[in-house]
């Protein structure tokens, strides 16, 4: 047990990265500007939290009254002790919601999301909105998928290709968020020995919230004005898209160069996923081939190649 514990407290340490306020309350604007309505009257809980430090606690405490939230619950994980639930319920009499407003009180066991007392946490709110330990993202994500509830959830980008995960975003049960992957994410480690205390991780955000971005559709180039004008087309000097060896479908090196006039199923890079539109584009698999191994495909020169983490797509 004493090894448990300790190995438990080092996990949570090693997994203390708390995002920025600017983070938070960019993307959750976001879905609030597609719907005015989507908080209201509803129960927000912020799990693996801890107000002291979050800036989901903050941002929420702030936009109370803005998003018309009936009741906002964050719970504070303690390995070892006893963890911390603060909650702020909407109250008529009250003119402006602010942090003072915050009650709390000890949790019995340590806060962790798979205690019997935060799931039934889980089970009141109608959105769950953290920053999860990357270590245990598989295991929080299936937590919230049994409970039903909407979420946004901070993720490192490489979850995209868990097994648990990918089949969510191709039957279109999750999808990244309105943050682009390609942006950088920084985070304030407490733990850090830099001096600012600050570190970039490869993160984006995991939500089944809709937002106004995954229904507006870029604007993409036939194959012929690719091949012509498209700098970043590989084989733009051979005139070609080139096709895989072991599956049929055509290698896209950039979303960009996607080409608007094909009907067949394209590889292109997880960015992508950036710009998904599912009205325009179904997901039809990932990277491997019919052969069960990753795709490769062979360049004019003759070399073959090994493209990295392909979605494979066919336009609607």
């Amino acid at each position: 047990m004493a090894k448990d514990s300790l190995d438990r407290a080092r996990s949570a340490k090693d997994d203390e990265f708390y995002t920025s306020l600017n983070d938070v309350g960019a993307e959750l604007l976001a879905y609030h500007a597609h719907n005015p309505n989507l908080f209201k009257g509803r129960t927000v809980l912020l799990p693996c939290d801890d107000p002291e430090w979050s800036a989901f606690t903050s941002f929420f405490v702030q936009k109370f009254d803005q998003l018309g939230l009936h009741k906002l619950i964050s719970t504070s994980y303690n390995p070892g002790g006893c963890g911390k639930v603060f909650t702020v319920k909407r109250d008529l009499r009250r003119k402006q919601t602010r942090i003072d407003d915050l009650e709390w009180s000890y949790l019995e066991g340590d806060g962790d999301f798979r205690s019997a007392e935060v799931t039934a946490l889980r089970d009141e709110a109608d959105f769950i909105i953290t920053n999860p330990p990357f270590s245990l993202f598989r295991e929080f994500l299936a937590w919230i998928r049994a409970g039903g509830q909407q979420f946004a959830l901070v993720g490192n980008k490489n979850a995209i290709t868990y097994k648990e995960v990918f089949p969510l975003i191709q039957a279109d049960a999750m999808w990244v968020g309105f943050r682009s992957m390609s942006e950088q994410m920084w985070f304030q480690v407490p733990n850090d020995k830099t001096a600012t205390g600050r570190r970039a991780v490869p993160a984006c955000w995991f939500t089944n919230i809709d937002h106004g971005k995954r229904h507006d559709p870029l604007n993409y180039m036939t194959q012929a004005d690719n091949l012509k004008f498209n700098p970043k087309l590989r084989n733009k000097r051979d005139r070609t898209y080139v096709s895989y060896n072991n599956f049929e479908a055509i290698e896209v090196p950039v979303s960009s160069a996607i080409p608007s006039d094909y009907a067949g199923v394209m590889g292109v890079p997880i960015t992508y996923l950036n710009d998904h539109c599912p009205d325009r584009f179904k997901i039809v698999g990932f990277r491997k081939g019919t052969d069960g191994k990753d795709l490769t495909l062979t360049l004019p020169s003759g070399e073959q190649c090994y493209p990295y983490c392909r979605v494979l797509i066919r336009a609607i």
